[in-house]
């Protein structure tokens, strides 16, 4: 769009909506496709028709409940669907396939901040899927010679973000007090969601290939910190055991090898504004 390149969006809608992309349908500045990245007829059918030459790679299932009482429809999504989709770019000769990643990767955390090389122990069936969908993506990437990026992204806020940020934003529009387990002290890495995009067109327009980055900001706030900045009452709830305290990542390499793609919004300002456009 603004950079010049036309793009084109496929979702099978099983969790998003497709009111949030009319606007950019009816400007034409994108095209839509309403198809499940395990249906590999009609995936190839897209790559026939708009031969893309980059690929951004966000379609997964995301909720670890669900994943844990429902782990094979993890495994067929995020595991074998990005098995599909980067296949058939191999056989389109697609340039680059840009994978986006969760630090939910990570698993039990060992060291913090934490870096790209630091072990993963990943807990959960949707964690263990997200993971091996990167490796699938990289290996199979290799072969049919399409540079492979991977990032690994934090803790969200945005508006439409889901997780934490969008389970609060649900609460207060339900008139609700945010549910925060424990105390409130634990410390997470908050991404706005519009640096997260800059960093995918900033990774897309370099020569980077076959390398996997954490994109975040390289700080943490706790979540007290964010419903303060949300302005929003609060109450207390029960902390899950494996909750960890601490959620931090090492962005240097992203900062040493393209520091235009580092995430920098100011946390309390950004937040606030986007309280203030949902408000």
């Amino acid at each position: 769009m603004s950079r010049g390149v036309d793009v084109v969006v496929v979702d099978d809608l099983s969790s998003g909506d497709r009111k949030r992309v009319q606007s950019f349908e009816k400007l034409g500045q994108i095209k839509f496709y309403g198809d499940d990245i395990c249906d590999v007829s009609g995936i190839e059918e897209i790559f026939e028709i708009e031969k893309p030459t980059a690929v951004v790679h966000l379609a997964a299932k995301i909720s670890i409940k669900e994943s844990i009482t429902n782990p094979s429809a993890y495994f067929e999504t995020n595991v074998f669907g990005t098995y599909n989709l980067i296949e058939i770019a191999r056989r389109y000769e697609t340039a680059k396939f840009l994978y986006v990643n969760s630090a939910s990767s990570y698993g039990t955390i060992s060291k913090v901040p934490t870096a790209e090389t630091e072990p993963c122990h990943p807990t959960n069936p949707y964690s263990i899927s997200k993971l091996l969908g990167e490796q699938v993506a990289i290996n199979v990437g290799s072969l049919g010679n399409i540079d492979v990026i991977s990032i690994r992204l934090f803790n969200l806020y945005g508006i439409h973000a889901g997780a934490l940020f969008g389970l609060f934003v649900e609460q207060m529009k339900s008139s609700k007090p945010l549910t925060i387990t424990g105390d409130g002290t634990q410390r997470r890495d908050f991404t706005f969601v519009g640096d997260v995009s800059q960093s995918i067109c900033e990774l897309l327009d370099s020569e980077i290939k076959n390398e996997i980055f954490n994109v975040a900001t390289g700080q943490t706030q706790s979540i007290i910190d964010l419903a303060v900045a949300m302005g929003a009452k609060w109450e207390f709830i029960e902390r899950d055991a494996d909750e960890p305290d601490l959620m931090w990542a090492d962005i240097s390499k992203l900062r040493q090898i393209l520091p235009s793609a580092v995430p920098n919004s100011p946390f309390n300002e950004t937040v606030k504004s986007i309280m203030e456009s949902i408000s």
